[in-house]
């Protein structure tokens, strides 16, 4: 423990200006109504830095602020109620979000944190894992911008960057977006995640694959539970083996029926056939196509 507060104060240059040791410490650190309450501290230095006073806490740190709480090894708060933690953060939020990483600045007045190293974002609906995250507690909107993965019941999601929106159960990906699901894997630039409903809309060019086929879209959904999807923007079909391509304005299709509806120039060309129409519909199960339409 004497090397950890050796370190604290070479990393951050402090002179030390009271030491004590308590069990539990129960101290207001400013008056204000997002004021940070001190619930625990093995030991609570005082100390300055750069001529403002601070408090370093170490060994089985709790602290909250009105329904958040914080846990650590070790934390600096300033008199400008922010906090610098280090070892085992755990933050809890309402009950609803968990947080947990390696190292955490938080601002108090802003109420908001980023949190460094094996980051992991709990909630009831799925686990955000990533390196540096920018988590909002007013908003409860995490970001991160070098790399995480999304995991929620048994898809994975990674990206370089994402967007987790807690309240709405909804979460955006950017850039070299990979999904792997035990029904279809996909490569995407962008997409939106309901964790909620677990239906993923495709927000630009995007190729799906499965066991015998691959999709190209540029907007659309897929609707896991239902077992549906819609791919409405240059949209494209064809089969692993080359047999089969389709395309159309819209190509609808519902797994449970196993029935696809080519919607608007509707084109479809198998080994043995060309059909061409406004909309075709084909049924899977019986090999059958109806058209409507010129």
């Amino acid at each position: 423990m004497k090397y950890l507060f050796s370190t604290i104060l070479f990393l951050f240059g402090m002179t030390t200006v009271f030491a004590q040791e308590e069990t539990v410490i129960n101290e207001v650190v400013r008056d204000s109504s997002q004021v940070i309450i001190i619930d625990n501290s093995n030991q609570v230095l005082g100390g300055q830095e750069n001529g403002s006073p601070i408090r370093i806490l170490i060994g089985r740190v709790r602290l909250h602020q009105g329904e958040t709480r914080f846990a650590c090894d070790s934390a600096v708060l300033d008199e400008f109620n922010n906090i610098r933690a280090f070892g085992n953060i755990l933050i809890e939020q309402a009950d609803t979000v968990n947080i947990f990483a390696d190292s955490l600045y938080y601002f108090g007045d802003k109420r908001q944190a980023e949190l460094i190293g094996n980051v992991v974002l709990t909630d009831s609906r799925a686990e955000l894992f990533t390196d540096v995250l920018d988590y909002d507690l007013n908003t409860k909107v995490g970001k991160y911008t070098r790399g995480g993965i999304l995991k929620n019941k048994e898809t994975r999601l990674f990206s370089k960057r994402g967007y987790y929106y807690v309240e709405k159960n909804e979460a955006f990906f950017r850039d070299s977006v990979k999904v792997k699901d035990p029904e279809f894997s996909l490569q995407a630039d962008t997409l939106k995640i309901n964790t909620e409903t677990n239906i993923t809309y495709f927000l630009g060019p995007t190729n799906v694959v499965n066991a015998e086929n691959q999709i190209y879209t540029e907007n659309g959904y897929y609707d896991a539970p239902n077992e549906t999807a819609k791919f409405d923007k240059n949209a494209k079909f064809r089969s692993l083996d080359g047999k089969r391509f389709a395309s159309g304005d819209e190509i609808r299709y519902d797994g449970k029926t196993q029935i696809s509806y080519l919607d608007g120039n509707a084109f479809f060309q198998d080994s043995t056939r060309t059909i061409v129409a406004d909309v075709i519909k084909y049924n899977r199960k019986t090999d059958s196509y109806e058209t409507s339409g010129k």
